[in-house]
């Protein structure tokens, strides 16, 4: 994946820029040859957690007015294209005209000339050096210039059309100098296109300049012409509208940046605006933008999209955006346009919320959804919709009736166009339905297909017959056709894989139809092998792993596979064929269309061949209908007929497990053995099932199905997600639900626990933190039981009992630890290590025998992962020994054992380094140093400096340790997240396995890093120039030079609680493993970005600096200042609060008062900041989809204080990273001031995310996240249950850091300091509550206090009642004023 993470770009700049027609086909074959990869999967190599980030600004632009830089430009832009001309006549043409430009440039500037061409790069000194001393001379007359306008009218073809633009245009120019270089320019603009297109936009910005009235007057006729003839004719006049975008594109930048200069009364900036005005405003009859038409005509969708939104859709004065259902509609068909379907379905949401929806947008909206059925009425009402209703009829997988609706409407239809659909679609329906002859009339009649099924059908029918050139010839003319479109797609920018994927889609589908014709379908007439088949199968099953899987990218492959299977003719491809048609209806059954899911099951079912499978999948779809009665008699009936030896063998093994008898054990592995491994495998699917589905219907309980759950292993081969199953299970059953449970179910869950972990890893972070959960939790109660059994009073009877429960619990817990000790010993270390923060954080568990056995497994594992432990632990082993005397005694007693097993004394070694290395850099942190940038470094904190050059330690530098002097440098790991982790790669399974019960153990080897030998980058040096932060503590920004010779930026703070944040961060990694796991999340690619945080000590650490952010506040006050003149400093912010008025009070002066004079400009900071549409897009996606994902973590954790500087973006692709995690588990409600919303959601975000707000694609990134959030309760809160055993400071000073406590000093939160076992009880109510919110509740400890009891609500409630709460104005005006309600 990594490698076509870098591909994809490539391939996709070669079809932008290549001018050899060979060299886009080629690159669209290697497109097909490595398949439609989800775009989410390429992202994962570089993904939002990696040091890796997309950067989506746009390369600046040198603008005509900037002197020698632009002089620069040109000439490096005119060898580039003098380069790459074959063709002799042009290459002369060319070559007097850079002559020329020389000449002007150079050979008359004396020494400036020389400092010119200087400045030149070497590729350019290399192609045009030799014409500084040329003479050519141009014969002939000079070209006759058209006089008619618009010149677009009377132009044959694109060349002669844009050569006659910039010719006319050039001889309008009054700058003397400029005209002779634009003149001079004139051979590499009649032969190159590429230069064409970079030099006519400065032509013409030139004439704006110098308020050149006939040229701007005739630009502003050329523009409209231009679009108008897009509209209606394809070939060249869409080229030529590429180029009045690509002019557009250079005015608004130019625009952008003349408001940047803050020039008074600019008329320059006045004149630019003014055109782009006109020609962005143009209207068509039908109330329309002319140029948002032209752009969707031209497949540039994303510059439809941001020119509708700026110039179509207009803003009332509070910046709410004007309802106009016409331009709504508009923005439905272009995010279709873009596959956007949250896009699409965003417009139809604010459509239905303003007014009633027509018949065509209710239709885009079903379609988008997939909801064919639902569409299926509407498009019969609509006269309009011929053509789109029996394409729906087709993809509700009813060929026949397509077929005969097609039929009919022939007699009646008179229009050619449609009837030219409705040809295509004839075609399409006759190869569904296998009518070869037929649909081989239709081809003869209509050879040109015009859509992509009719393609299809007309290839496989060349197939079908085994004509060899007919098929290649429609290969290539399908091929090229999807060239073309792609290289539409990519004239606007070269990253567009998403919004290119289905064409990329097509492509993958080609490739395998051509392969197939040598594999599958012989044109030779041989037979079909089982080998060839099962080639063919295997390597499709891997291509349709890798592509986006749902039903709108997935099914169309599907549908050709089993057409080349049918083809084929052979009763092998029966049961492939019936497998993807089961495909097909999970497929459907998952997304809820059951009626299409149901048509694919009945084809199934008649072919009459993989019963069992057809039986399971018949099962699941009448349990999800609702049927499920028929579901459980289905699978129990299977359970009968085919598997009935198997039941009364489980059956047997569940009667001996109650006499607990074990007799019989090696006579049952004997006949296991001889049983075939796939009937074992299906039997265990059946009985999974059927217990799952018994379970969910109420047609048994937890008792009934517990002694099958035990058995079930007994008689099935060793597999990790059955393990898996039968300990989720064990542990709902036995230990969730049962507060007092017996010592021996405790055992029985760690050991199915250790059964899966020996399987494999899939599991892994969700097993090994809940079995270490159980193990310490259990023992820790265990012990109180007893200690609080003591503290009674007892007689002389109660003391034996005492004494004999103090025995037994003793008993106990050795039995656990007996079981950790094993699996320790078993399971690859790593497994451990991944847990490792969860051991540290339990060091002072009550049980002296838990500790030994704790103890051990940490200390082999700072032997093992030295560099990683010591950077987790050091905070804990640098403690305060007197208010944390048990944890600094453990945590050294941990160190001094895993000391003592290090026979060569390099551990003893590493952990002074550390200690030395976290001692310095809270020194560097702690120095109150003035706030600005300084150097050199190594003068002011030689302590720290010298020590990584040199290794001596400054004796001014205080550690506990006592170390030996080392002239060596110190072996110290850089701080990252990916030095510290050594994560395991992320698992992403296929969607559409049910049970893969029988994956071989054996697939973990290929992801098995869980050793020592990985290479480490250790701090070599720390950099001169270092920067002292202005906030209150001076954090201190360095950067370290590493080994690797990259540079790591880090921030050193001081007096900060870190832990609650490195925990926070811990737990974001782990919602990221979940969300990629997701098929939808991962189609949106949601992440939070998240940073390291090492805490060095009770207050104080490191923080990974990520570069290029922005603080939310500081990115929109420049544009709110320019926007309004009077836009309100702090002091008039709290000034003009009334924070005991009436919530009304409070209302009024938000609205009336704060919101005019803060105006929205989000949107517009998007729109300035990546001016490139594909780029734009994508950011502002960016920004939407990260702001989506940390609402809804940020709601279920309880986060606040999100306020205008602790939110940033990052100004390179739009994402937004949230900071300071100081106040979690809803401590915001402590504070004076009452935090009341659930997460940030003022006006200036809502407008960032575009003219839908928050329908659309944030609505369903929410949703999403919180679907994927709660599916995963159970791995949530075993990951949140580190947070009650971590010396948690910030339970007692959970406000420290909070944003009303800066700004009102003396002003304090609840001013309570619980004692440990108080925090300890706090942090488990919290935890409670967040699993509240994780089955639906609305929940916090004071504001929604009431709402405790209530009913959960489905995800999408939730989502739309969180949304509310946080966007409505009464709640915002209630917030404290530093918050910044009205931003």
């Amino acid at each position: 994946m990594e490698l076509n993470s870098y591909m994809v770009p490539s391939l996709l700049h070669t079809i932008r820029n290549s001018i050899s027609a060979e060299c886009r086909r080629l690159a669209s074959l290697v497109f097909g040859r490595l398949g439609a990869i989800d775009p989410g999967r390429i992202g994962l190599s570089s993904s939002s957690n990696s040091a890796l980030q997309i950067d989506r600004r746009s390369t600046s632009i040198v603008f005509v007015d900037a002197g020698d830089p632009f002089n620069v430009e040109l000439l490096e832009r005119a060898a580039a294209a003098f380069s790459g001309i074959v063709d002799a006549n042009a290459q002369e043409l060319c070559s007097y005209s850079i002559q020329m430009v020389l000449r002007e440039l150079i050979g008359r500037n004396g020494a400036a000339g020389e400092a010119l061409w200087n400045a030149l790069s070497e590729r350019c000194h290399k192609e045009v050096h030799m014409l500084r001393s040329s003479n050519f001379t141009r014969k002939g007359l000079p070209k006759q210039l058209p006089t008619q306008r618009p010149l677009v009218e009377f132009a044959t073809d694109y060349m002669q059309w844009m050569s006659s633009w910039y010719l006319t245009t050039t001889k309008k120019i009054r700058d003397c100098h400029l005209k002779a270089l634009f003149d001079s320019l004139s051979g590499v603009v009649e032969s190159d296109a590429v230069f064409a297109r970079f030099i006519l936009p400065q032509l013409i910005l030139q004439g704006i300049i110098e308020h050149n009235a006939p040229i701007i007057t005739e630009c502003e006729a050329e523009m409209k012409a231009v679009m108008q003839r897009a509209l209606v004719e394809d070939g060249w006049p869409r080229l030529a509208a590429h180029v009045i975008f690509s002019i557009t594109d250079c005015l608004e930048r130019y625009a952008i940046h003349r408001l940047t200069k803050k020039i008074p009364s600019d008329t320059v900036l006045e004149r630019t605006s003014g055109l782009l005005s006109r020609v962005l405003n143009e209207r068509l009859p039908d109330g329309t933008l002319l140029a948002v038409t032209a752009a969707e005509k031209c497949h540039c969708a994303a510059r439809a999209l941001r020119w509708c939104e700026q110039y179509a859709i207009n803003q009332d004065a509070q910046g709410h955006n004007i309802f106009d259902k016409s331009q709504y509609y508009s923005l439905q068909r272009i995010y279709s346009e873009l596959d956007d379907l949250d896009g699409i379905l965003g417009a139809f949401e604010t459509i239905k919320l303003n007014s009633t929806p027509t018949t065509n947008e209710c239709i885009l909206a079903f379609e988008a959804n997939g909801d064919y059925s639902e569409a299926l009425p509407l498009y019969q009402q609509s006269s309009e919709q011929k053509i789109p209703l029996i394409k729906c009829l087709l993809r509700l997988n009813q060929p026949f009736v397509a077929l005969s609706t097609a039929e009919a409407m022939l007699q009646t239809e008179e229009d050619p166009a449609v009837l030219e659909g409705i040809h295509a679609s004839q075609m399409e329906a006759a190869w569904h339905l296998h009518q070869w002859s037929r649909l081989s009339e239709l081809i003869d009649k209509h050879p040109a297909p015009t859509s992509w099924g009719a393609t299809n059908a007309s290839i496989l029918c060349s197939l079908k017959y085994k004509d060899d050139n007919s098929m290649n010839a429609r290969i290539e003319s399908a091929r090229a056709r999807l060239v073309d479109s792609l290289t539409a797609m990519t004239i606007e920018d070269s990253d567009t894989y998403a919004q290119a994927y289905k064409y990329i889609t097509q492509l993958h589908i080609l490739a395998e139809i051509e392969e197939a014709k040598e594999t599958l379908c012989s044109l030779k007439g041989d037979h079909l092998t089982p080998e060839r088949l099962t080639s063919v199968l295997n390597k499709w099953q891997k291509r349709s792993a890798c592509v986006m899987q749902c039903t709108a990218v997935l099914e169309p492959i599907f549908i050709i596979r089993r057409g080349l299977l049918h083809l084929t003719e052979s009763n092998l491809a029966q049961a492939p064929i019936c497998e993807l048609l089961l495909h097909s209806c999970r497929m459907s059954r998952l997304a809820g269309h059951l009626q299409i899911a149901w048509a694919y099951l009945v084809e199934a079912k008649a072919l009459n061949v993989n019963h069992f499978e057809v039986a399971m999948e018949e099962a699941r779809f009448l349990f999800e209908k609702g049927n499920q009665t028929q579901a459980i008699g289905i699978l129990s009936t299977l359970l009968e007929e085919r598997f009935s030896a198997k039941v009364q063998q489980l059956q047997c093994v569940i009667e001996e497990k109650k006499k607990q008898l074990t007799s019989s054990s090696a006579q049952l592995r004997e006949s296991l053995r001889n049983e075939p491994k796939e009937e074992k495998d299906n039997f265990v699917k059946v009985q999974l099932l059927l217990a799952d589905y018994s379970l969910r219907a109420g047609a048994c309980s937890f008792a009934d199905l517990y002694s099958k759950y035990n058995a079930l292993p007994s008689i099935a081969d060793p597999s990790e997600d059955l393990y898996y199953r039968v300990a989720i299970f064990l542990d709902n059953y036995l230990y969730s639900k049962n507060e007092n449970l017996v010592a021996d179910k405790v055992t029985l869950i760690l050991q199915a626990y250790v059964r899966v972990l020996t399987q494999g890893r899939t599991h892994l972070f969700h097993v090994m933190p809940r079995m270490l959960t159980i193990w310490l939790d259990n023992a820790q109660k265990k012990v109180e039981e007893v200690s609080t059994t003591q503290q009674k009073k007892p007689n002389a009877r109660d003391v034996l009992n005492v004494s004999r429960n103090s025995s037994n619990e003793e008993k106990e817990i050795r039995e656990m630890n007996a079981i950790m000790r094993d699996a320790f010993s078993r399971l690859d270390h790593y497994m451990f290590y991944t847990a490792f923060a969860q051991l540290i954080s339990r060091i002072t568990h009550p049980n002296e025998e838990v500790f030994n056995t704790l103890k051990n497994i940490l200390a082999e594992l700072l032997m093992e992962y030295p560099h990683q432990c010591l950077w987790q632990s050091i905070a804990v082993y640098r403690s305060d020994q007197k208010k944390q005397q048990l944890r600094f005694t453990r945590c050294r007693t941990v160190y001094d054992i895993a000391k003592r097993k290090d026979r060569s004394g390099q551990l003893q070694i590493l952990i002074c380094q550390y200690e030395y290395a976290a001692a310095a850099f809270i020194k560097v942190a702690e120095d109150a140093y003035p706030a600005g940038s300084h150097s050199p470094f190594s003068q002011k904190y030689p302590f720290i400096a010298n020590y990584f050059k040199t290794g001596i330690m400054d004796p001014t530098v205080k550690i506990s340790s006592t170390c030996e002097s080392d002239p060596s440098r110190p072996l110290v790991v850089v701080p990252l997240r990916e030095m510290i982790e050594h994560a395991l790669p992320v698992a992403i399974p296929n969607s559409l396995s049910q049970y893969p019960v029988g994956e071989s153990s054996s697939a973990k080897s290929s992801t098995d890093i869980g050793d020592s030998s990985f290479s480490n980058i250790y701090i070599h040096s720390i950099d001169e120039q270092f920067i002292v932060m202005k906030s209150m503590v001076r954090p201190k920004k360095i950067t370290l030079v590493a080994s690797d010779g990259k540079r790591y930026a880090l921030m050193c703070k001081a007096k900060d609680e870190l832990r609650k944040d490195c925990r926070l961060m811990d737990i974001n990694r782990m919602v990221n493993a979940l969300l990629h796991q997701n098929a939808d999340s991962r189609r949106r690619q949601l992440s939070v970005r998240t940073y390291n945080v090492v805490p060095l000590q009770d207050a104080g650490g490191l923080i990974e600096w990520i570069p290029n952010l922005q603080t939310y506040r500081s990115v929109l006050e420049p544009l709110m200042t320019e926007r309004c003149l009077n836009v309100m400093s702090d002091k008039e912010w709290f000034a003009n609060w009334i924070p005991h008025g009436t919530d009304e009070q409070k209302y009024e002066r938000l609205v009336n008062e704060y919101f005019p004079r803060h105006p929205v400009v989000m949107a517009d900071w998007f729109r300035r900041n990546f001016p490139d549409p594909c780029k734009w897009y994508a950011a502002r996606l960016a920004f939407t989809h990260t702001s989506a994902v940390m609402s809804m973590v940020g709601f279920v954790l309880g986060l606040g204080d999100r306020h205008g500087e602790n939110l940033l973006i990052d100004v390179t692709n739009g994402d937004a990273i949230h900071v300071d995690f100081n106040l979690l588990f809803n401590k915001g409600e402590n504070l004076a001031v009452p935090e009341v919303v659930p997460f940030r959601l003022t006006r200036n975000i809502v407008n960032g995310f575009g003219v839908t707000g928050v329908e659309g694609a944030f609505r369903r990134s929410c949703e999403t996240t919180m679907r994927v959030l709660r599916e995963n309760e159970a791995v949530l809160h075993t990951v949140l249950q580190t947070f009650v055993h971590d010396p948690l400071l910030e339970w007692m000073h959970s406000e420290v850091r909070a944003q009303q406590l800066k700004q009102r000093q003396g002003v304090s939160g609840s001013g309570v300091k619980p004692c440990n076992s108080m925090a300890q009880q706090q942090a488990q109510e919290a935890i409670e509550m967040i699993r509240s919110r994780l089955r639906g509740n609305i929940v916090s400890p004071r504001i929604y206090r009431n709402t405790l009891d209530s009913l959960p609500m489905s995800v999408e409630g939730q989502v739309g009642k969180l949304i509310q709460l946080a966007s409505d104005e009464h709640n915002l005006a209630k917030m404290y004023i530093g918050w910044c309600p009205f931003l």
